[in-house]
């Protein structure tokens, strides 16, 4: 693996983030990644190299020797769904952080707003650690905040995961391709 230095991800506009390394001793190409698509290739030596990445918020990036595409990776966030409950003016997001529950949003009901008819409701998370395990929970809340019966999820993020390895059979006769994960 190379060793990149002295890198800053520095927001200058909304949308905008300045990515700044240095590359001591690696040789170019050196390409950069977002989200698994190529953001910018450097093709000549530099003491600091500099892109500007436009995103709402720092997406996972990788930085590479050469051009070739990193590892496949999966995103890095958590969508919940919920079905409407009857009676609730809202909902609040809550995820488990240091042994207590910590409310991140809240979702308002709009079933009825302007007409308006909504039946299901999603949130997405910000972007999770790898390797580690989130807590949420969706919480209906009637008048005056009173909490009704909480739905909660856990989730482990892993975005490199290990490829599965299957062992398979092929039969002459029948021929059929039999495929068993170990």
């Amino acid at each position: 693996m190379a060793d990149y230095t002295d890198i800053q991800l520095t927001s200058i506009a909304p949308g905008a983030w300045r990515l700044s390394f240095s590359a001591p001793g690696i040789d170019p190409p050196i390409s950069v990644w977002m989200d698994g698509a190529p953001a910018a290739v450097f093709h000549e030596q530099h003491t600091t190299y500099m892109t500007v990445l436009y995103t709402e918020e720092p997406l996972t990036i990788d930085i590479v020797q050469g051009v070739e595409q990193p590892p496949a990776q999966f995103p890095a966030r958590v969508t919940l769904g919920w079905y409407r409950s009857h009676g609730a003016h809202r909902y609040r997001i809550d995820r488990y952080i240091s042994d207590a529950w910590a409310a991140v949003d809240r979702i308002p009901d709009t079933y009825t707003l302007y007409g308006y008819y909504t039946w299901y409701y999603t949130w997405r998370s910000p972007r999770l650690p790898d390797g580690e395990e989130a807590r949420f929970r969706v919480v209906p809340e009637g008048p005056m905040q009173a909490p009704g019966t909480a739905a909660e999820l856990r989730a482990l993020m892993v975005r490199y995961p290990d490829p599965p390895a299957p062992t398979y059979a092929y039969d002459d006769e029948t021929r059929k391709l039999t495929l068993t994960e170990t």
